[in-house]
């Protein structure tokens, strides 16, 4: 699975595209700026090769039961302030749960949430996923980047299928570009 890339704005002269740490070919080792996988009750979590593209592609599977993803797999990010497109890429198999699967971005300092993505489930080829965050100037030094489900209560926990996502980004926008 590639690692999170933070980017300057696609459309700025000189754009480049740091990854976070590791080349994506490699299984994440869980300390630094590298993914952190840690064990879920009812959910298998894999890094697995993409099977028509090239690298690797994070893998969820829930065991149709409850499963209290929240936070487990995460990622530390260190975005200066300012307005970012988080994005990748996801692939849904017959994904069931009340309240969806969804990323979420948020300060690792105070756990101030930033921004999430829509809930995802059901069925859905692969296709992309963005939503947008502005970083503040202060009190959010790091961002914790986490795959969670959206449960309130210990009854929406209950999921079952699969999640595969690959190619997660954090491009910072130009000004005026939201």
């Amino acid at each position: 699975m590639a690692m999170v890339r933070a980017c300057r704005s696609p459309r700025a002269p000189g754009n480049s595209c740091e990854q976070a740490k590791g080349d994506g070919h490699r299984p994440p080792g869980g300390s630094g700026f590298d993914w952190r996988i840690g064990y879920v009750p009812g959910v298998e979590i894999a890094v697995v090769p993409r099977a028509t593209a090239t690298g690797n592609a994070l893998q969820v599977r829930f065991l149709d039961q409850r499963a209290p993803l929240w936070g487990q797999v995460a990622q530390l990010l260190v975005l200066a302030p300012g307005r970012y497109r988080v994005s990748g890429q996801a692939r849904l198999h017959d994904l069931r749960n009340d309240r969806g699967l969804q990323w979420m971005l948020s300060c690792a300092d105070n756990g101030r949430p930033l921004g999430a993505s829509a809930r995802l489930r059901g069925n859905m080829p692969w296709r992309g996923f963005a939503f947008d965050v502005q970083v503040p100037a202060q009190g959010c030094g790091a961002q914790w980047l986490s795959l969670r489900l959206a449960w309130r209560i210990p009854a929406e926990q209950w999921a079952d299928g699969r999640a595969e996502f690959t190619d997660l980004r954090a491009v910072r926008l130009a000004a005026g570009r939201y």
